[in-house]
């Protein structure tokens, strides 16, 4: 998108007032191979978009997914939980940690 694209963009779908818009390239960065360190390809660029607005405007990007939780997310918590309660029993039972749990 252009400078202009940006601006009226921001004005006509969130009506904020644009003052000023400046864009930059940011260079991707190298990917190397895990193990010999060496570059096996280039990331790609981006632009990243720096907007200005009026005197006293704020702008809070709306939460556009607010609803839609996947099933994936369900058990990525349900996961961390766990994980959450194992931490917690090692820490609890530090000092017998070379023992086996039924003697616990």
């Amino acid at each position: 998108m252009s400078k202009i694209d940006i601006k009226n963009y921001l004005e006509k779908i969130y009506k904020i007032p644009v003052l000023n818009v400046r864009t930059k390239v940011m260079a991707g960065g190298d990917i190397k191979h895990p193990t010999r360190g060496h570059v096996m390809a280039k990331e790609d660029d981006y632009k990243v978009a720096f907007v200005q607005l009026g005197d006293g405007v704020t702008f809070e990007f709306p939460e556009i997914f607010k609803e839609i939780k996947s099933p994936a997310e369900k058990q990525v918590a349900e996961i961390k939980q766990l994980n959450r309660a194992d931490m917690e029993n090692e820490q609890k039972y530090w000092d017998k940690l070379s023992v086996p749990v039924w003697f616990r």
